[in-house]
């Protein structure tokens, strides 16, 4: 069966590719990178239809969990996008617990970018320092940080950078942005409930990673070291640029390398929301 295809001016444009009943509540707030949180909300609105997707926008305060309490539970995406620091991040206990349940028993899907990933992670390493253990226990192993370590900030104040990961189920090369993500240490605990969907190519270590609630359910929850969603046009170019006028012309240079993977970085998330059960 063909694919249609609708046309805006020159560009040829495929449908949305969720088109199911869905709620996507995305992280924001004073605690959490704006650049983050507004290009993981452009970019799932890409993918999720909007007239059958409920988008909200929560912090630490406001997020609910109504939907999936309700008599007929909605299939629900939690994103926790990157940030300067988790340790500001104001979850209570109760909150992280019900998080912890609802993914545990399938319930709730779980996106986590650069901080986010930490966020969610039984261990956290950061520059050689052991952080708090989270309540929040949805990938078992360690995430450790930063990825790019001796040889950093990239460029001066901007602690940016585009590198390539290999994105292991395509066998292909795709540009990402970095700025201080981490990579993930599967130990034998977590090795059961964890796929490797894509490797840092300087060190070859886990940089995406699919989890399972347990090792016979399916997908639930999806970690990125890098900021998947920095795109050529993404807002956090744009901030870099104003920020740091004195790397104008090496940000020019990284968004030519993101362009180039634009498509391809799209097509893998398309992939990995579809295996956390959205259709």
């Amino acid at each position: 069966m063909a694919i249609p295809v609708f046309f805006t001016g020159s560009r040829a444009v495929l449908p949305y590719r969720f088109n199911n009943p869905a709620v996507v509540k995305i992280m924001r707030g004073l605690n959490f990178s704006h650049e983050s949180s507004i290009g993981l909300e452009a970019t799932l609105r890409k993918l999720f239809n909007e007239r059958t997707t409920d988008f909200q926008i929560h912090d630490e305060d406001s997020l609910h969990f109504r939907e999936i309490e309700s008599d007929i539970p909605i299939d629900t995406l939690l994103v926790f996008p990157g940030a300067p620091s988790i340790s500001k991040w104001k979850f209570s206990d109760v909150l992280q617990h019900r998080i912890q349940k609802y993914y545990d028993n399938g319930l709730l899907k779980v996106v986590g970018v650069c901080a986010g990933a930490f966020f969610c992670s039984r261990h956290v390493v950061y520059r050689e320092r052991k952080g708090t253990e989270s309540l929040i226990n949805i990938f078992k192993g360690t995430c450790k940080g930063p990825a790019y370590r001796g040889n950093e900030p990239a460029y001066g104040r901007a602690n940016i950078r585009v590198e390539p990961l290999t994105l292991l189920d395509r066998k292909v090369t795709c540009h990402v942005t970095m700025n201080g993500g981490g990579y993930f240490e599967i130990d034998p605990e977590s090795e059961p409930v964890v796929d490797v969907k894509a490797v840092y190519e300087h060190s070859k270590e886990p940089a995406i990673i699919a989890c399972r609630p347990h090792p016979d359910r399916p997908h639930g929850a999806v970690f990125m070291g890098p900021h998947f969603e920095y795109g050529a046009q993404s807002e956090a170019f744009h901030s870099y640029e104003t920020l740091f006028p004195e790397v104008k012309g090496d940000l020019a240079q990284m968004r030519k390398k993101l362009a180039l993977s634009e498509d391809l970085r799209m097509e893998a998330l398309t992939g990995y929301i579809e295996e956390l059960g959205f259709s």
